[in-house]
């Protein structure tokens, strides 16, 4: 849930004046925005995606402002400046998200979907490490700092830090959070399917004793031991592995319950990419019914700034 940003009129006004708007993808994003939905970091990945490049992003937000009579609301002249001060990184944003592979195409197999993101994920790290983690980062170090802080911050909340738990990270990345989350656990470990991400995590937490990395095949998490982590993480991993296969984003699941300790808890920051919620907390509900988990938290929006995700939250009897 991100924190709204006040509009001069209402919704309904709104509609009416981006009504003219296509695709219409841009016309739901700006109207999001615009009623204090998603930040300015998330709406402008979704204009790049509808629109396909910078330029046609830009075009159309000066178009829209131009056309705002008296004046364009301060959250829309703001998302103009950005797109200017920002264009670079928004460049690279744009050329990862251009290579990403469609959501909306199913694999012919699992092993052809996690070749596919290896791929995907080894070239969008070389060519700029914040969105390849991130797109609401814009390819900004700094933002990403910030959105990772407060991913932290949720955890502390959540209750599922502590100097004497052991974590597991599937999806760990470029590693921001491995790095963050070191001082406030006892250990923790990082998994990935791309060669060039553990590398830029192994340089990045270089020098944290407690951080441990290792590539994985993608398949689950067999080559941890039963019962030896108190906290496992999927930070906007699971939307990746579900996209592969929805039966090993299950198996998934059924892995974190075995690799935890009683009381230990499973975190998922986003499920799928099918944009639809309620399926997603009904087949998450199930998952952790199945497999011993007790649901605390079934796909709510956390308090997040300045990303928009669902939160499931489910713990291991003790």
């Amino acid at each position: 849930m991100t924190v709204p940003i006040s509009s001069p009129t209402s919704r309904a006004g709104l509609e009416a004046r981006l009504s003219s708007l296509e695709p219409e993808e841009v016309r739901w994003t700006l109207l999001d925005y615009l009623t204090g939905k998603t930040s300015p970091e998330v709406t402008l990945p979704r204009l790049v995606l509808a629109l396909g490049y910078v330029e046609e992003v830009e075009a159309c937000l000066d178009q829209v402002a131009r056309s705002w009579r008296p004046q364009p609301p301060p959250a829309l002249r703001k998302l103009v400046r950005m797109v200017r001060e920002r264009r670079r990184g928004l460049e690279r944003m744009a050329a990862n998200l251009e290579e990403h592979p469609d959501p909306g195409v199913p694999f012919r197999t699992p092993e052809e979907g996690i070749a596919a993101y290896r791929r995907f994920f080894d070239r969008a790290v070389r060519r700029d490490e914040p969105s390849s983690v991130a797109a609401h980062s814009l390819g900004d170090a700094e933002v990403l700092a910030r959105s990772t802080a407060e991913v932290v911050e949720l955890l502390d909340h959540l209750g599922v830090l502590g100097t004497g738990r052991r974590a597991l990270e599937i999806g760990c990345g470029i590693g921001r959070l491995l790095a963050a989350l070191a001082p406030l656990l006892a250990a923790i470990h990082g998994t990935d399917i791309s060669p060039r991400m553990i590398e830029t995590s192994r340089r990045d937490c270089a020098g944290l004793s407690n951080v441990t990395l290792s590539l994985t095949s993608g398949c689950g998490l067999f080559e941890m031991a039963p019962a030896s982590f108190d906290l496992v993480l999927g930070v906007d991993s699971f939307p990746y592995i579900h996209h592969i296969s929805r039966d090993l984003a299950g198996l998934h699941v059924r892995e974190a319950a075995r690799v935890l300790r009683p009381g230990g808890d499973l975190v998922i920051l986003n499920y799928s990419y099918r944009e639809d919620i309620a399926h997603d907390r009904f087949e998450v509900a199930h998952l952790c019914e199945d497999c011993g988990l007790e649901l605390l938290t079934n796909g709510e929006p956390p308090p997040l700034r300045l990303w928009d995700a669902y939160l499931f939250q489910a713990r291991k009897e003790a």
